[in-house]
């Protein structure tokens, strides 16, 4: 059956914009205004009597308590979208992306919404104006505008804010406007043969 998580056994009674499991089967809560919370549940997912709450916040490295999402990775990594930035956290230490105009192998925006590992291992990180891939084997950034790809109204603030692998492994990415406002095109996928971004068409049948 489901269980109901509250202030009482140690739950933050904030927005929570995402949740995630790592490795290790720890929880991770991302909060808008309060950091991040992490659930250890002793192995024992039904006695909550042993259930550890840990937190998260500027003290510990992050960059912003507004955290929209998370993404465990298969090496151990815990990404952190935060609204200043991405965090890496290693489980002892964070590391912080900032971008360098001068160099376009670097994180290229600072407000990131959504984060996702692919199946190699990749990182995808959606932002304001593009999406950007983070290759772990090379510690490099490729960036990936979407502006030309959707059709919004002008004005609209947008972001990418949904990323999803299909069962053949081609990756999609949603657009939506932060504030309310709708298109008429907001998804679109990554080819990986041309290594680009299309529009998708709701005519297109994959392969």
């Amino acid at each position: 059956g489901c269980q109901r998580f509250t202030a009482v056994v140690g739950l933050v009674e904030e927005n929570i914009f995402a949740v995630a499991q790592d490795v290790a089967g720890r929880m991770w809560l991302a909060y808008g205004g309060v950091g991040l919370y992490v659930l250890d549940e002793g192995g024992t997912p039904l006695d909550k009597s042993d259930d550890l709450w840990m937190s998260f916040d500027e003290s510990d490295g992050l960059i912003d308590v507004e955290v929209y999402s998370i993404a465990p990775d298969g090496a151990g990594n815990i990404w952190i979208a935060t609204q200043s930035g991405l965090v890496k956290f290693d489980g002892y230490d964070t590391k912080r992306y900032h971008p360098d105009l001068t160099d376009s192998t670097t994180m290229g925006e600072l407000l990131t919404y959504v984060l996702h590992e692919d199946r190699r291992g990749r990182i995808w990180i959606g932002c304001q104006q593009a999406v950007f891939r983070y290759n772990p084997e090379y510690g490099s950034f490729t960036r990936f505008p979407y502006t030309g790809l959707i059709d919004f109204d002008d004005g609209n603030q947008l972001g990418a804010t949904t990323i999803l692998d299909n069962n053949r492994g081609r990756i999609y990415f949603g657009v939506s406007s932060q504030i309310g406002w709708s298109g008429s095109r907001a998804l679109f996928y990554y080819d990986e043969e041309k290594d680009t971004m299309i529009s998708y068409d709701p005519g297109d049948s994959q392969d």
